[in-house]
């Protein structure tokens, strides 16, 4: 295989759900000439007659792909994440909703606008051949793309498959030495170090799968197909295609490779009116433009200033990078031989500035728009280790082993956390709710949920059939296999050895948050360990049903009403400066449940 046919591969890859997308959500007359634009702009960029370097090992590569998403979570292959009762809900509905879908909300159905290109092949599966065929093609084709990923990273840096994949599949980043500056007992989790700063979360590694892998494959492939297609020396206009097919999978993602882009369209100012792919690109671009920002509400976004103090802030901001990302430009500099004119300067600045700015409830921006500069950066990396580039001195290069063994402690802390606790963890169709259900308010639906009246609905989707119908709640809150993504706040993680589950509520409130379809009754049941002169509220869409000033073991008999309801526990007192309970814990723990379920008959 050569890279040319590699890159083509990868493309095709990328390519194949946003052409789902486009002729499954557009009407019918539009969907066959936004299709035939896109059709025809791979075609135009993809000619190339100069011969490539060969790609071995793509065998190999697919195996070690493999071997990660098969503890992922993915398809149900490994314990899933907190994150996946989302995924779960997104490969549903795209398997019983007709397309475009949407859902029963009121007067008026309201269509599902999540960016969801990388469920489309597999939900295309099960919808022919049900929902378990549908999550082991989702696996397979979440270690496909990694598996492309992988050889491209090892084309473009000139280095070893086995140098490659510590970056791609292993490197976390140094998350050990920030949460070694940022010592915290709180969030006893696998997860906890990737929020060592308590504000930013770099990408990278294994928890990247596990978590959110369409993003982590959209930061790679549309990072490395743009370089790919510098090097092979393709058409300028081959990055405004792999920004148009790159918005479908990830808007964050394709937002951190808008830069690198208009780098290269300025640098190819003089043609673009002579190349036709520069329009055909735009075509389906600002479909899925259209798309996207006919989500129902916006999400928080502004200078970081706005949200933080900076005085207090700033420090933070400069360790944070120091530890996930100087570390390794100050080690490795040189390396721009490698990468094309102005790439590693514009690297930095984004990695410099994204967080800087707000988009997001978790600050998503620099999570994801990030992925692209970060790969630039260790494709760089990876090639100044290579023999390809000139010789580091002794010392740099050993310090810079060191950050790749480092960089790779979180990697052997998950295989470790996957082994011990290995199970198919793949929930039945029955038990996973509708994608609306997962919020727990409307800032989360704001990412899924569209406006009908939004000028994509209006005049480019195809009108709603047979919109889904939301689904009755029952729910353990301390069950392992988590079922609801997100619809509650103030609930730590689940804790405590096998069998005897625990999870803390913290103060003020802890609330769960519900989404039903009709009115219908239902049972709370609860167990509760509370400290001496505590009392403890329960409340029902801001009523209050029953007060506990004593650990106690209770079930109230509900009426849920038809759409958005809260309980609520509101806690008199909980872990803060005032009443410092556990001083080493940072989290306002309130108190211990060993028993919360919500359940309808």
């Amino acid at each position: 295989m050569t890279l040319l046919l590699l890159w083509r591969a990868s493309l095709a890859y990328f390519a194949l759900p946003v052409f789902i997308f486009l002729a499954a959500w557009l009407r019918w007359y539009l969907a066959i000439p936004v299709c035939a634009a896109l059709l025809t702009a791979i075609f135009n960029i993809s000619v190339h007659q100069r011969p490539s370097a060969a790609v071995k090992t793509p065998f190999l590569a697919l195996l070690l792909a493999s071997v990660l998403v098969f503890i992922s979570g993915t398809g149900g292959f490994g314990r899933q994440s907190e994150d996946h009762p989302k995924h779960n809900a997104v490969l549903l509905d795209l398997i019983d909703g007709h397309w475009p879908v949407y859902y029963e909300s009121g007067a008026q159905p309201a269509p599902m606008t999540y960016y969801a290109a990388y469920y489309l092949p597999a939900a295309l599966v099960g919808k022919l051949l049900g929902w378990q065929a549908a999550n082991l093609f989702l696996a397979l084709w979440t270690a496909l793309g990694m598996a492309l990923a992988l050889l491209l990273f090892q084309s473009l840096s000139r280095t070893t498959l086995a140098a490659s994949a510590l970056f791609v599949l292993l490197w976390s980043g140094m998350r050990d030495i920030g949460g070694l500056l940022a010592r915290d007992a709180s969030a006893p989790s696998i997860y906890a170090l990737q929020y060592w700063s308590h504000i930013w979360n770099a990408p990278g590694g294994p928890l990247d799968l596990h978590y959110i892998p369409q993003h982590a494959i959209a930061g790679w492939l549309a990072a490395l197909l743009l370089l790919g297609a510098v090097k092979l020396e393709l058409k300028p206009s081959a990055g405004a295609l792999i920004l148009a097919l790159c918005l479908p999978w990830s808007t964050l993602v394709a937002v951190g490779l808008a830069p690198f882009v208009a780098l290269q369209a300025w640098r190819a100012r003089g043609t673009l009116l002579k190349d036709p792919a520069w329009a055909l690109a735009a075509i389906p671009a600002a479909a899925a433009a259209l798309f996207l920002v006919s989500s129902a509400g916006a999400l928080p976004a502004g200078p970081i200033s706005h949200f933080l103090d900076w005085r207090a802030t700033w420090p933070v901001y400069l360790v944070f990078l120091l530890v996930e990302w100087a570390i390794l430009a100050l080690l490795l500099w040189p390396f721009s031989e490698l990468l094309p004119r102005g790439w590693l300067t514009l690297s930095i600045a984004l990695l410099t500035l994204l967080p800087l700015y707000r988009v997001g409830l978790f600050y998503d921006l620099t999570a994801h728009a990030a992925r692209p500069a970060l790969a630039v950066l260790l494709v760089g990396f990876a090639w100044r280790l290579s023999e390809h580039a000139p010789p580091l001195p002794y010392i740099r290069r050993a310090l810079a082993v060191l950050c790749i063994i480092v960089g790779s402690f979180e990697s052997v802390r998950f295989f470790t956390w996957s082994a011990v606790h290995y199970r198919l963890s793949l929930p039945p169709a029955s038990e996973v709710r509708r994608l609306p259900q997962h919020s727990a308010g409307p800032q989360y639906n704001a990412q899924y949920l569209g406006r009908p009246q939004a000028a994509f609905f209006r005049f480019l989707a195809a009108p709603p059939v047979s919109p889904l119908s939301l689904k009755t709640t029952s729910l353990d809150y301390l069950s392992t296999r988590e079922q609801l993504h997100d619809n509650h706040q103030g609930l730590g993680f689940i804790e405590g050895p096998p069998g005897s589950p625990v999870r803390w509520a913290f103060g003020p409130d802890a609330t769960l948050c519900l989404l039903e379809p009709h009115p219908h009754p239902a049972l709370l049941d609860f167990h509760f360990d509370l400290r001496p002169g505590q009392t403890v509220t329960v409340l029902l869409n801001g009523r209050a049903l029953r007060s506990y000033s004593a650990s106690t073991s209770d079930s109230i008999d509900l009426d849920l009403p038809a759409g958005p309801s809260t309980i609520t526990f509101r806690s008199s007192t909980w872990n803060s400066p005032a009443d410092p309970f556990a001083p080493a814990d940072s989290r306002p723990l309130a108190f211990l449940f060993h028993r919360l379920r919500v359940t309808a008959p």
